[in-house]
């Protein structure tokens, strides 16, 4: 078993977690995806030591980013987005990440948990993959993983 602070063993886990969560989407923790929609994940902020929490406990902060390219009306692109980031129903990006609130998510076989999601932020139009105009619309939503680091 990778160690729980391995990014990239976290990065896998997390697109594991969020795979499924819309059946149009490619879930990618490394590179991107051509097409379709893409929810990329990538480390924001790498391991810290948490004061507070006990001795021997780390953190990592993930953004969970989605891209919805404008291949068609802006309004189906930002339903995708709204719905991929509201708070309830199955195709919810925060549900997949902290379905309860008061317990921390694991993270598959690794000794680690997502244990905190921020309010989605940065709703709005964006250049992907293009020196262009804008043709995307996107959103992002960063969490907290939370490990053992003795």
């Amino acid at each position: 078993m990778p160690p729980s602070g391995d990014l990239a063993s976290q990065g896998e886990a997390l697109a594991l977690l969020l795979d499924g969560v819309h059946d149009d989407a490619v879930v990618a923790h490394l590179g991107e995806p051509d097409c379709g929609i893409a929810i990329l994940i990538r480390p924001v902020e790498g391991e810290r030591q948490v004061t507070g929490a006990g001795a021997c406990v780390c953190e990592t902060r993930w953004v969970v980013h989605v891209v919805v390219r404008l291949d068609c009306p802006i309004e189906d692109a930002q339903a995708v987005v709204y719905g991929l980031m509201s708070a309830c129903g199955d195709g919810s990006i925060l549900r997949r990440l902290k379905p309860n609130q008061k317990t921390p998510t694991p993270l598959g076989s690794l000794d680690a948990a997502v244990h905190k999601v921020e309010a989605p932020v940065g709703f709005g139009l964006i250049q992907y993959k293009t020196d262009g105009p804008p043709n995307a619309y996107t959103a992002q939503v960063q969490c907290t993983v939370r490990y053992d680091c003795c």
